[in-house]
């Protein structure tokens, strides 16, 4: 997947970036947590190995779907849930 465009949106603590397939939202709260939003469904930080960040399914335990970011950049994705997104 490639990153076609990065925005920020002003009053609000999170970069939105458009891919050709999907859009993500990635929010950093104030608790240093993080979480990116694809298509109505959450993933958390799973792991940091090196570089590379580890993201999963935030809403079922279960579910295979993984994502993966360099310096906020999506570079890999196994969006494949076993359940529906959370609206």
């Amino acid at each position: 997947m490639q990153l076609v465009q990065h925005q920020t949106v002003p009053d609000q603590d999170h970069l939105v970036l458009q891919c050709m397939q999907s859009t993500f939202m990635l929010l950093s709260y104030r608790t240093g947590e993080a979480a990116l939003y694809i298509e109505g469904y959450k993933f958390t930080i799973h792991s940091r190995p090196g570089i590379k960040v580890r993201w999963t399914c935030a809403y079922r335990r279960g579910c295979k779907a993984v994502v993966y970011t360099i310096d906020d950049r999506v570079v890999s994705t196994k969006n494949c849930h076993n359940h529906a997104p959370s609206n």
